[in-house]
């Protein structure tokens, strides 16, 4: 089985594909050329394909490239101004911006049509994908983001489902994550004396309960959902940042990362950090050592080579993340 992991360029898209994982001497590089001057950057990947943003002058889009056959092909239509995606099988879901607001939109890479999912005048953003299902936020009105809303959509059915009706921001800053049944995302709740605090949500859509994470000396967010559990970040300005695991079977919270090291995930939209067993997070003394652990087998084991290391990914049993050596940044493969 082959597994695509990239680098990126200007204009140019670097693909390292795997025989297996550890098989560095059945490692290939292969270069893709984007018909374009531009900029490129690869999305997300999976076994066959790999989604990549790119951007010429006025104009963005997506693209998917083909491990097995080579073949680089248009994913968005020339109308829109393309902004974030996720990958599914054959399910593409991006948000496109083709009048005064983004909408969500679908792409079949096996009939290679496409759809829309939204067409109102708010704006839909942050799109994520699982099986069947599409989660996104819809930002309804009200200032600072506080119309946020999380809203579902049905491939198959074709209905559309709102999650939540609060009067705060739900998905804030993005943080939203569906995987299977489980749905976790980041709401900025008020607090007493007008302050307010970051929780985790999570919803399971089989049985409809309802859980929530949160402290009251810290924020809890960034979260990751992978089956039933979610993985999640506590940590502020007075609390040492550190990682956990939220079990939404059994509703039992676990530490992960060690008491004294400072942890956290990277931005969140830029790939999976949580593919169970295996958490992929920044850690250390200072927060920027490429840490993995397992929950299977209780470990935490530091990968990173170089003293500075930034968005670390895992996926199939394979981590990848960019680490500074000089002046030039390298893409790193565990």
């Amino acid at each position: 089985m082959r597994r695509p992991l990239l680098a990126l360029a200007a204009a140019t898209v670097f693909l390292l594909v795997l025989a297996a994982p550890g098989w560095a001497a059945a490692s290939t590089w292969v270069t893709i050329d984007l018909p374009f001057l531009g900029y490129a950057a690869p999305l997300e990947a999976d076994t066959h394909k790999v989604l990549i943003g790119a951007a010429e002058a006025d104009d963005a889009g997506l693209y998917l490239y083909r491990t097995e056959t080579d073949h680089l092909e248009k994913v968005t239509g020339p109308e829109y101004v393309d902004g974030l995606a996720a990958m599914d099988g054959d399910w593409v879901v991006y948000e496109g911006v083709g009048g005064a607001d983004s909408d969500i939109y679908l792409y079949n890479a096996a009939t290679h049509q496409r759809r829309a999912v939204t067409s109102d005048t708010a704006d839909d953003l942050f799109p994520r994908i699982s099986g069947d299902r599409i989660a996104w936020i819809k930002d309804t009105g009200g200032e600072e983001a506080s119309g946020w809303e999380v809203y579902l959509y049905s491939i198959g059915s074709g209905t559309t489902t709102r999650v939540t009706t609060n009067d705060y921001p739900d998905g804030y800053m993005g943080v939203l994550s569906l995987s299977g049944d489980t749905l976790a995302f980041q709401g900025l709740v008020p607090g007493e004396g007008g302050s307010s605090r970051l929780q985790v949500f999570v919803a399971q859509l089989a049985t409809g309960r309802k859980s929530k994470l949160s402290r009251l000396d810290a924020d809890v967010g960034w979260c990751s959902a992978s089956g039933s559990r979610v993985a999640y970040t506590v940590g502020d300005a007075e609390v040492l940042g550190s990682v956990g695991v939220f079990d939404a079977a059994t509703e039992v919270q676990t530490a992960i990362s060690d008491p004294n090291e400072f942890a956290v995930f990277p931005y969140p939209w830029l790939g999976s950090v949580f593919d169970y067993p295996y958490i992929a997070y920044l850690g250390g003394a200072a927060g920027y050592d490429v840490r993995l652990a397992s929950l299977t087998e209780a470990t935490r084991t530091t990968l990173s080579l170089t003293p500075v290391n930034a968005f670390p990914q895992v996926r199939d049993g394979l981590v990848v993340w960019s680490g500074l050596m000089g002046a030039d940044w390298e893409v790193f493969v565990h």
